[in-house]
């Protein structure tokens, strides 16, 4: 078992001028501010914090298609079934620890060791949630839409336009003509919004497009107030714009297997379902009569991308060619 100790040689004990502590950048959290019901991005349930049981099970549905009936005709023998489908979601565990020698170690230091463990674990565990969500909604998409001409990822080689975005908004509202289930987009404050999660790289791509530019100048601020328009690159066409460096990236596309790409996504309502079981707690506990300390982190949760006909109900993925400012 690793036990972290500040020794006296350390950079963090006392003696030394350096007393500040320099801890890695937390990434924000993303997909907290998309949960909620049926009608959000992440339709999340908390069913089975009150029950038993491993599994949850969302109902999920297409809109009706029937024209109904007018003045004088008869509506009994016209009536529509509902097209409807279920997906589950499996409930797991999640643990995480940070281990400290309670007595020199905490002496020592400047700053607190509990504090810093405590932060850190927590910390762990938000970022757990979003890895969990992210993993979920960019995996094995059934269906991709390739930027340009391409039609795969070998014919890959233009990178991410508003031109794009605008073709991504009009597919996922026809369901590319009823080859799937249309994207129904996110209701917030009297308009209809899709979201787009692009990598930092391809958010680059679109800053020095002219055309996305003068668009994001001369557009007028919406909105502000509610947390989905939180950091959001910009709008374009009604689609919310937004970046993580958790979208996937690749480095073998193109004809040659050498283009840069990332593998991004296009999102509206239930595009990921969500469950808690537990929500993260803080367990503390001491060993060795009291000189060393640990704390830990557990929560019972499940994400899954949803499906409807074995097809993704709420989500696309969009594969485009991107700048590596890496080099």
């Amino acid at each position: 078992m690793a036990i972290t100790r500040v020794e006296s040689t350390d950079n963090e004990a006392v003696k030394l001028w350096s007393e500040q502590l320099f801890r890695d950048m937390i990434i924000e959290p993303f997909f907290a501010k998309y949960m909620g019901g049926s009608s959000a991005i992440c339709h999340t349930k908390e069913d089975f914090m009150a029950k038993k049981g491993d599994r949850l099970r969302f109902a999920l549905r297409t809109r009706l298609t029937g024209t109904g009936v007018t003045d004088g005709e008869t509506l009994r023998g016209k009536e529509e079934k509902l097209d409807s489908s279920t997906s589950d979601l499996e409930l797991n565990v999640y643990r995480h620890a940070v281990s400290y020698d309670s007595l020199l170690s905490d002496q020592r230091a400047q700053f607190s060791l509990p504090e810093e463990t405590r932060t850190a674990i927590k910390d762990w565990g938000v970022e757990k949630v979003d890895e969990i969500c992210f993993d979920a909604i960019t995996a094995s998409p059934t269906k991709i839409i390739y930027s340009g001409t391409a039609t795969s990822t070998a014919t890959v080689a233009d990178k991410i336009t508003p031109s794009l975005i605008s073709k991504l908004r009009a597919i996922a509202k026809t369901g590319n003509k009823r080859e799937f289930v249309p994207i129904r987009p996110v209701k917030v404050d009297n308009g209809e919004f899709h979201v787009l999660l692009i990598h930092p790289e391809s958010s680059y791509d679109l800053k020095v497009d002219s055309t996305w530019t003068q668009a994001q100048r001369e557009a007028q601020s919406r909105g502000n107030s509610n947390p989905i328009f939180s950091g959001a690159l910009g709008i374009w066409d009604n689609v919310i714009v937004k970046e993580s460096e958790r979208v996937p990236v690749v480095a073998t596309w193109g004809a040659g297997g050498d283009t840069e790409g990332q593998k991004a996504v296009f999102m509206g309502q239930q595009a990921l379902t969500f469950g808690w079981g537990m929500r993260p707690e803080i367990v503390e506990d001491e060993f060795d009569y009291g000189s060393e300390k640990g704390v830990a982190i557990q929560m019972i949760a499940g994400v899954k991308k949803a499906t409807f006909d074995s097809k993704d109900y709420g989500s696309m993925g969009v594969y485009t060619a991107r700048t590596n400012l890496s080099n």
